[in-house]
């Protein structure tokens, strides 16, 4: 590699080139010996295209490494070399964006660097190109680029995004995947960067939103997360998903094999449920909450903490009429036995919709009459549920808001049954009377 003699340096990258194509690559001896820079040197002769694309080859393979193996490459200068070379032979640039694909996939220190030298710049006029190979590569190395992406950067991020999103119209599915990672570390951060996804063509919208339904897992997934960390925004950017047609879709994904993709969609459909109550009707009309309590009997814990969630959200937030909708539906059971096992914060959720239904039942119990009772303290009555609230109170470790949600929670039952009790004295004395 380090003779003057171009041939044989051309000759001598092809064997690193091979060595480093084995599956077991001998990159660490490469830069021991001090060759990244030597390869670095071969980028920079224009002369000699055929030189630069092995040496390119090379340094992406090394760039394939471990972090030190990577930063020798960074640290030797490469990245600017690589970036100018964008603008070379379609082959050769092809290998660069590559190269920078796995320096970039590498660290978030290598990706400050790389947007430092305003590699999205150079990667934009890729993204329009014809080449399918090629448009891989831009939109893996993209997705890279646009994970952890700082606020130093992000304006950088965002000129590019309405260009690099168009790709959703190809039916490759790495494609695919790649653009939705990227919108989902996007989408991940503030709700002006949620926006900023938000504000792209409509179409592209809604074929992110088609994307659920994707035969490929790995697609729905990325697509999942990224609805999913844009339905944590307000109720503004929330709905217009939901315009979408996203809850039909959401509720078929209620029934996936894949527990990740359960567990995702339960996340996202419990964002939906901490919205206003014309969302939370949406969801009762997309047949939302029978879907996600049939999953009580199936799932594993972790899945069932999501749609508790879900559900909890849902009974805090909804209108007194949907609070006796989900109760018909048979939440207060799975609620209970999750209600056992749930971190401290779950926990008070449970007990919050526990509150909100026997609120809604003494409202009821208000325009009914006298004659009435709460209905919905039967429920909490049981020797099965006082047995399960005398278990969260040994076990919340004297949580101050746990022990104040029960002792509400049981107030209020003691009140229905004191009054259920005291309208059947009622009625066996009438009956009494009658008699007499």
């Amino acid at each position: 590699c380090q003779s003057g003699d171009e041939e044989l340096q051309l000759q001598a990258t092809k064997e690193c080139r091979k060595l480093l194509s084995d599956h077991k690559p001998p990159i660490g001896a490469l830069v021991e010996v001090g060759l990244v820079p030597v390869f670095i040197g071969f980028l920079k002769n224009n002369a000699n295209p055929k030189l630069q694309f092995e040496a390119a080859w090379v340094l992406t393979n090394i760039c394939s490494g471990n972090s030190q193996q990577t930063w020798s490459v960074v640290e030797a200068g490469g990245v600017p070399v690589l970036i100018r070379l964008l603008n070379s032979t379609p082959e050769l640039a092809e290998q660069c964006v590559w190269a920078l694909g796995n320096i970039a996939a590498d660290s978030l220190e290598c990706r400050d660097i790389l947007l430092d030298h305003d590699v999205v710049e150079g990667l934009m006029p890729f993204m329009k190109a014809k080449n399918l190979s090629m448009i891989k590569n831009v939109t893996w190395t993209m997705s890279n680029l646009c994970n952890g992406v700082s606020d130093r950067h992000w304006s950088k991020i965002e000129a590019a995004l309405p260009l690099f999103a168009k790709a959703l119209q190809y039916k490759d599915e790495e494609i695919l995947k790649d653009i939705c990672w990227s919108l989902s570390y996007v989408s991940g951060g503030t709700k002006d960067r949620i926006q900023a996804v938000l504000n792209l063509p409509e179409a592209i919208l809604h074929r992110l939103v088609e994307l659920l339904t994707h035969l490929s897992p790995s697609v729905q997934h990325a697509a999942l997360i990224t609805i999913g960390n844009i339905v944590t925004g307000d109720d503004v950017q929330t709905q217009t998903l939901l315009d979408l047609d996203l809850l039909p879709r959401l509720r078929k994904l209620l029934s996936h094999s894949k527990p990740s993709i359960l567990k995702d969609t339960c996340f996202t459909l419990s964002n939906v449920a901490a919205g206003n109550p014309t969302q939370i009707q949406q969801l009762v009309d997309a047949k939302i909450f029978p879907a996600l309590l049939l999953l009580f009997h199936t799932v594993s814990f972790e899945i069932k903490v999501e749609a508790t969630w879900a559900i909890a959200n849902a009974l805090s937030n909804g209108t007194e009429e949907h609070v006796r909708y989900i109760v018909h539906q048979g939440c207060i059971a799975p609620l209970a036995e999750v209600m056992l096992e749930a971190d401290l914060t779950t926990l008070e959720a449970i007990l919050e919709g526990f509150e909100h239904i026997l609120k809604v039942g003494e409202i009821d119990q208000f325009f009914k009459g006298p004659a009435h009772y709460n209905a919905y303290a039967q429920y909490f009555e049981t020797p099965e549920m006082k047995e399960k609230f005398a278990y969260v109170l040994d076990h919340c470790g004297g949580r101050i808001s746990v022990l104040r949600n029960v002792q509400q929670i049981y107030t209020t039952v003691e009140q229905a049954v004191a009054k259920m009790n005291a309208l059947h004295a009622e009625a066996e004395d009438s009956l009494d009377e009658i008699i007499i």
